[in-house]
């Protein structure tokens, strides 16, 4: 009986383990995935582990199950610009199919709510594409792509479209594509069934701002934006009825005061999963800056930046618990931890920093 118990204990022991721990995976500039475990009791983050050798993975997306990785980048031999993996229960990847978005190198890839459709965005192409996922996961030849056109303010950079994002609605009925190059977000209407994207409208932003990436708070009614030029956040009203953005108000990330001689700009753009705080990144800077959300209202209110320690935060990441911050340095090729104040948004670095080659996106499993 005692030894019956024992094993008992040893096997609760190893589940509870098991359930307060989670996979981190990091896109890369260079030539693999990276994989880590975050211990989301304490926050410590294991040594990363190359997962898959793929060139310039960037930006991932892991379906709800973790059982799928679709990323960017080149798994094969050909011209194929996105891939999908299997994830098996040790958290090993394999390759399943690539597919080729005929637009080039993608910039940002992300699924919709049903986890049917394979949205990328592709910033040097000025284009967005769509794809139909089948019962397996395997990627199908893309049914929508599609040119932005037009221009904005900035001479140097926004001459031309730029599309840097591309996400879902919270009602899975549209789809927005912050682009850089003609301050506005671009919005879709989703057939989920056929798998397209049809042009619906658009949000705005301050003229020569640059939005870059966007975020929708829980609540479905309030979307921030990260505007890379103008080192600013945009509070966006979405109406579900109509599918509209109405942009109600922007604020400084960095103050213009404050900006360094060296090149400066907005990153990424992140919600606490308790909508009570909204992060945004600043490269060159090299901060978080953080800000508290009125819970009527959705604006925001500064409260505090926080350096990275380390270079180029371009991506990072908040944990399914909301406790811990991953900051990944691009120029560095770091990785670093930090405690998340549920009441306040404050971030306190645990001085754990690991080292992951040219890290330039962090995603857990809940995407």
């Amino acid at each position: 009986m005692r030894t019956i118990v024992l094993l008992l204990g040893i096997c609760m022991s190893v589940e509870s383990q098991a359930e307060q721990s989670v996979t981190v995976w990091f896109g890369t500039r260079g030539s693999a995935i990276y994989r880590a475990t975050l211990d989301q009791e304490s926050g410590k983050l294991s040594e990363a582990e190359a997962a898959a050798e793929i060139k310039s993975p960037g930006f991932l997306c892991v379906n709800s199950a973790g059982t799928l990785l679709y990323t960017l980048g080149n798994a094969s031999a050909g011209e194929d610009n996105v891939a999908v993996y299997k994830i098996d229960s040790e958290k090993n990847l394999s390759l399943l199919g690539t597919a080729n978005s005929g637009c080039g190198k993608g910039t940002h890839i992300s699924l919709s709510g049903d986890e049917r459709t394979l949205l990328v965005a592709h910033y040097g192409g000025g284009s967005v594409a769509s794809f139909p996922i089948d019962e397996t996961g395997k990627i199908l030849p893309p049914v929508s792509q599609i040119k932005h056109q037009g221009s904005s303010v900035n001479k140097s950079r926004q001459s031309e479209p730029h599309p840097h994002w591309i996400g879902v609605t919270p009602d899975d009925q549209f789809v927005v594509v912050p682009d850089l190059g003609l301050d506005e977000v671009v919005i879709y209407r989703l057939d989920s069934t056929a798998h397209t994207l049809t042009p619906h409208g658009k949000g705005s932003v301050p003229p020569g701002d640059g939005p870059r990436h966007l975020k929708f708070h829980r609540n479905g009614k309030w979307a921030y934006v990260i505007n890379e030029l103008g080192l600013t956040v945009t509070e966006f009203r979405y109406d579900e009825s109509a599918g509209t953005l109405e942009a109600m108000q922007t604020i400084e990330a960095l103050p213009k005061s404050e900006v360094k001689e060296v090149l400066t700009s907005g990153s990424e753009i992140r919600i606490h999963p308790n909508g009570k705080f909204v992060y945004a990144g600043i490269r060159g800077h090299d901060v978080i800056t953080v800000f508290s959300v009125n819970e009527s209202t959705g604006e925001l209110t500064f409260v505090e930046r926080e350096p990275i320690r380390g270079s180029w935060p371009r991506n990072f990441g908040i944990d399914p618990t909301g406790k811990w911050l991953l900051a990944a340095g691009a120029e560095s090729s770091t990785v670093s931890v930090f405690r998340v104040d549920p009441n306040t948004g404050r971030l306190t670095f645990t001085r754990n920093v690991i080292h992951v080659p040219n890290s330039i996106c962090v995603t857990f499993h809940d995407r």
